[in-house]
């Protein structure tokens, strides 16, 4: 089978350089009913690409581009958007909050911390109104706020949720990380809620350990507080485990 390269100085050559299929046949030394299937399939046939191709610019949109063509459905096709349309809104709903908000980079010491900012910054637009929109940003939002359906009963969590097990040294793995629990779960069936931002360890229907999310690999997250029923068998072990490297020095 062909390489794709080929098949593309091919189909250039005939297709967009205007040579025919005998002078491509002599050009590139392949069989003239070669060169028919390379202009018939732009690609290979069997060809299947390792990896999605990637879209720099549009990746981060897709999500809400979907969004927009799924709520499109429930309309009549003169109220649907066109290519335009979404591009505009992209640019004014989206592009502004990234080129005003997001540049350069914010840098806060938590999400929390973030998302106030966040928050204040959207605030502060609500007297602006967008291009083609009668009534301000404030004024939209009441409008769908009054068309939303209410908050369900039980609050959703943003997170992502595994069953696993302790092992023997009081540790769960979770994305190539290990946490500790304390060591009376050891060898539990625990359940882990992976936030952005922290991760929370339980077992049954009890919190058992929660933790800053650590976004290494191959990590190590203590909090020596779980370890202390072994270390007060046996004190001097201290220094050479490895929880001990996680206690402050002037708490032994």
């Amino acid at each position: 089978m062909y390489s794709v390269d080929i098949y593309s100085r091919v189909r250039r050559a005939c297709l967009m350089d205007g040579m025919s299929a005998r002078e491509a046949a002599r050009y590139f030394n392949k069989d003239r009913k070669t060169i028919a299937k390379m202009l018939k399939h732009a690609l290979p046939p069997g060809y299947q690409r390792s990896e999605a191709p990637r879209r720099p610019t549009l990746d981060a949109y897709v999500g809400i581009i979907d969004e927009i063509l799924r709520t499109d459905k429930a309309l009549i096709k003169k109220q649907r958007h066109t290519a335009k349309r979404i591009f505009e809104r992209l640019r004014d709903e989206h592009g502004y909050t990234r080129r005003n908000f997001m540049v350069p980079a914010p840098r806060y010491d938590s999400f929390d911390d973030l998302n106030a900012y966040l928050e204040q910054r959207c605030l502060e637009r609500q007297g602006d109104k967008l291009r083609g929109h009668n009534q301000t940003i404030g004024e939209r939002l009441m409008s769908d706020l009054d068309a939303l359906m209410g908050l369900p009963v039980a609050e959703y969590e943003a997170c992502d949720h595994v069953s696993t097990r302790a092992t023997s040294t009081s540790m769960v793995r979770y994305k190539s990380n290990d946490y500790s629990v304390p060591v009376a779960y050891a060898h539990h069936d625990v359940h882990v809620r992976g936030f952005v931002h922290e991760v929370i360890i339980g077992c049954g229907n009890e919190v058992i350990a929660r933790h800053k999310r650590s976004y290494a690999s191959a990590d190590m997250i203590l909090d020596p507080i779980h370890f202390l029923p072994l270390i007060e068998q046996k004190v001097g072990a201290l220094d050479q485990a490895f929880v001990g490297q996680s206690f402050p020095r002037k708490a032994y």
